[in-house]
């Protein structure tokens, strides 16, 4: 998990990061992590702009 951490918080993609960020404060930072390896960045931006809207 780690790893794939690491990993995003390295994208050039400053969205990524930022999703990153607000992720790891939500319930879904692990899978958040795992569907970032699988999946484009257009697609997880998606689902972290959902889950946020979910959360907040």
């Amino acid at each position: 998990m780690l790893g794939g951490y690491c990993a995003g918080l390295g994208s050039p993609q400053a969205v990524n990061v930022i999703a990153i960020s607000i992720a790891a404060k939500s319930a879904n930072f692990i899978f958040l992590i795992s569907y970032m390896n699988k999946y484009d960045e257009l697609i997880i931006f998606k689902y972290t702009y959902n889950s946020l809207a979910i959360h907040i």
